[in-house]
């Protein structure tokens, strides 16, 4: 399992934006691989994230029974296994960061309900603005 707290500091608010935008805040979880991405390679973020995703799909299919498509989890699955990235470190991260996805998707079931989306919205885009000007800086001084 990871155990660098930098990566949490990245990861943690990935996973609750996931949580939200599968909760009902559609698009939150944009941000998840950019801040991902600024502590690890994308593919190993992807890889550790995946069965994150699956985990709140199952908790978003629960809320969302009646109106949910299996297709998502079978084109998800085969993915995490072809990125090569499926090690017991990757899976035992994962699996510790599970209790904070279920409860980060209940909540964006919950406030979905109460929060206005406009607001919320806003918020969002400044932080992929603020998260996409930091991966374009970071970028830039590989040419430099």
């Amino acid at each position: 399992m990871i155990d660098d707290p930098i990566f949490y500091a990245a990861v943690i608010p990935a996973v609750i934006l996931c949580g939200l935008g599968k909760g009902g805040f559609t698009g939150a979880g944009v941000l998840a691989m950019p801040l991902t991405a600024l502590v690890m390679s994308p593919v190993r973020g992807a890889s550790i994230l995946l069965p994150i995703l699956c985990i709140q799909d199952l908790v978003g299919v629960w809320a969302y029974r009646r109106t949910w498509d299996l297709w998502n989890l079978s084109v998800m699955l085969p993915v995490f296994f072809a990125l090569g990235q499926f090690t017991r470190e990757n899976v035992l991260t994962s699996l510790g960061l599970f209790p904070l996805a279920v409860a980060a998707t209940w909540g964006g079931l919950h406030l979905v309900r109460k929060v206005p989306a406009e607001r919320f919205y806003r918020v969002i885009y400044l932080l992929l603005l603020v998260v996409g000007a930091k991966l374009l800086w970071d970028g830039s001084r590989l040419f430099r």
